[in-house]
């Protein structure tokens, strides 16, 4: 189903382009946080000095000179999150945002949901090939975007294309049999623009055997506009595997177990310009998984095998009308329909017997938002929404949020928020089959969060430094009960948290092309109520710290730009002590994990003297350069000092 909608989409795309292909250039020096516009923060472009909410958006000629392929390492920069992954390159990765549970972070691509319908996203496989820009904002976003967006929401934008039509590619080679190719073709004007590309990521994996990591993406985008209308689409695909030989110790063990996913993301949007006040806009997604897992007998007489398969599909519409009141005012009035829909089976074998579970399941959901925003003169903006979401398993749903700034004295700005957020049960709490059951009568999870935070303008404009603190609220938290009647379900909602935190972040010019940013995160988690997990070694510890959320993760970074176009970056990462469990033995032993800090090196060398980025150049990148031994969570080590040289040509 997914190759032959990707071929079709191919050749819409292709079909297209041409259509697009008359430019006009532009400038390729970006700063690495654009003092831009968003999109992801209210729906709509605004600029983001001027959001009374924390916002971050990288650009993709900075990510480029990072040499940063993942969308992981983004995010490792970003203030209040945690990155921690398991193990080797591509290997399952999780994000953790301001304390919050790693299924609280909507991810989206072009408005396409990427999540599993109430679940986790796995960050391991997303890469930045042909994007235009990725967008973080910090703090709860349910009232535009319904469940999942609970502590914050990720959005990654395809390139849509500008200047006169280009080729760029990427080749390279590294450590652990590492090989990486990008190519991309775009072009456009000031009223249309299109991109192609296509990437291929490869590697052996640090482990000796069964540990490559395959990975391949196409992408394209085209946008068109006129006097009164405009619109845009997207497809992105990927193809990945990946092979573990870990188990849930992180022994190596497995000579043949992996894991491989096929995802098909569409997204088509058009707006209409009604009157000089009103704007009508629609948008259509689609968003296809299917996953296969892997685990075969390893040799005659093993009696342990795991199979796994599945077909996840998430359908959006939303109609959305824009109308401004006044010159500073803007009302948002929207309405989507959202259906997801999972096939599923899974077969185990061990000396216990089989057991299988299958699922075919559906739910839609109706949402409806409003939103105000705007500002009152040059200091003082403003936010307001709430939102009723109807779902056809858990019933009706509010959430809202209010937010506002004030700038003092034009250097110094004051922000404070309020938000709920939920998070809607994933399909296998909902309707687990066989040795699991799921509970169809569940509770969505629930947040509310407070937060306030001052900005200043330093050094002439030439740098910016804030601080922001929250103070979170999570409850109806859906746990496991391993031991429970027969018939009766093994998930409730019992469990609640919290966690409140202060992040501290600046941004520096420091003249003669050298620049610089820090940030730092102070968490206090708490469980509160325990639920399922009376005991000392439970995932929920009554008074504990949440799991995996450290107290303590900073970033620093400095960046030396060169007159002919050169760049040379580093980087450096701290993550804290935090809590984990050693599940190899039973019951699990309460552990904790140490802190480490990883410094990553990025070199850009022109082949020729230019001032933008088209013109050839050597890039090397050293990833953990310090060659520190950790593991980000226990049993899975990550990789040492891993060296990446290639060449690149084009924007």
């Amino acid at each position: 189903m997914i190759r032959s909608a990707i071929l079709t989409t191919t050749f819409c795309v292709v079909a297209l382009a041409p259509a697009f292909a008359r430019a006009q250039a532009r400038s390729d020096s970006l700063p690495v946080l654009l003092p831009t516009v968003s999109v992801t923060a209210t729906r709509s472009s605004a600029e983001r000095s001027a959001l009374p909410l924390n916002v971050s958006v990288f650009s993709r000629a900075a990510l480029r000179d990072a040499g940063l392929t993942h969308v992981s390492d983004v995010l490792r920069l970003v203030p209040g999150a945690t990155v921690l992954g398991s193990g080797s390159f591509g290997s399952q990765t999780s994000l953790f945002f301001r304390g919050g549970e790693s299924d609280y972070v909507l991810v989206l691509v072009d408005g396409v949901p990427q999540n599993a319908p109430g679940g986790a996203y796995d960050f391991g496989a997303l890469t930045i090939d042909n994007i235009e820009r990725v967008e973080v904002v910090r703090g709860p976003g349910s009232v535009l975007y319904g469940s999942d967006a609970v502590t914050g929401v990720i959005q990654i934008f395809t390139r849509r294309g500008a200047g006169p039509a280009s080729v760029d590619f990427r080749a390279g080679a590294g450590s652990f049999g590492t090989t990486r190719f990008e190519a991309g073709l775009s072009g456009g004007g000031r009223r249309s623009g299109w991109s192609l590309g296509a990437a291929r990521h490869a590697t052996d994996g640090i482990l000796a055997f069964n540990n490559e990591y395959r990975n391949s993406t196409l992408s394209g985008a085209w946008r068109w506009s006129g006097r009164r209308a405009e619109a845009s689409g997207s497809a992105r695909f990927t193809e990945y595997t990946r092979h573990y030989p870990t188990n849930s110790a992180g022994d190596v063990v497995d000579s043949n177990a992996f894991a491989a996913e096929e995802r098909l993301s569409v997204a088509i949007e058009g707006g209409l310009r009604v009157s000089r006040r009103v704007q009508a806009r629609a948008r259509a997604t689609r968003g296809v998984a299917d996953t296969r897992t892997r685990d075969l007998p390893d040799f005659a007489g093993d009696q342990d095998s795991y199979v796994a398969d599945g077909d996840v599909t998430r359908d959006g519409l939303e109609l959305r009308l824009e109308t401004a009141l006044g010159q500073t005012h803007t009302l948002t009035v929207s309405a989507d329909h959202a259906r997801d829909r999972e096939e599923s089976s899974s077969r185990s074998e061990s000396a216990f017997g089989p057991f299988e579970s299958t699922m075919r399941v559906s739910r839609k959901n109706l949402g409806g938002a409003v939103q105000l925003s705007g500002q009152f003169g040059a200091r003082a903006s403003y936010v307001l929404g709430v939102r009723l979401d109807d779902n056809s398993e858990f019933g009706n749903f509010t959430t809202l949020r209010a937010a506002g700034s004030y700038t003092v004295g034009r250097v110094t700005t004051i922000r404070a928020s309020y938000g709920t957020a939920f998070k809607a049960p994933t399909f296998f709490e909902n309707f687990a089959t066989g040795f699991v059951l799921g509970n169809p009568d569940l509770d969505p999870e629930r947040s509310s969060v407070l937060s306030a935070g001052i900005y200043r303008i330093v050094l002439s404009g030439r740098g910016q430094i804030g601080a922001t603190v929250f103070s979170q609220r999570f409850k109806d938290l859906i746990q496991y009960f391993g031991s429970v009647g027969e018939g009766e379900p093994n998930y409730q909602n019992v469990g609640a948290a919290k966690a409140s935190g202060l992040e501290l972040e600046s941004t520096w010019d420091l003249g003669s092309g050298l620049s610089a940013r820090g940030s730092w995160t102070w968490l206090q988690s708490e469980v509160t109520r325990a639920g399922a997990d009376a005991g000392s070694s439970g995932d929920f510890v009554a008074g504990s710290r949440l799991l995996r959320r450290p107290t303590h993760v900073a970033a620093a970074g400095m960046q030396y730009s060169g007159a002919d176009g050169g760049k040379l970056s580093v980087v450096a990462t701290y993550t804290g002590d935090r809590d984990d469990r050693d599940y190899s033995v039973f019951p699990a032993e309460a552990i904790v994990l140490d802190g480490f800090t990883r410094v990553d090196v990025a070199l850009v060398a022109p082949l020729s003297r230019t001032r933008t980025s088209r013109g050839a150049a050597i890039e090397l990148r050293v990833e953990n350069a310090l060659n520190a031994g950790y593991e980000e969570i226990l049993g899975f080590h990550a990789p040492r000092r891993t060296l990446f040289v290639g060449v690149r040509f084009g924007p």
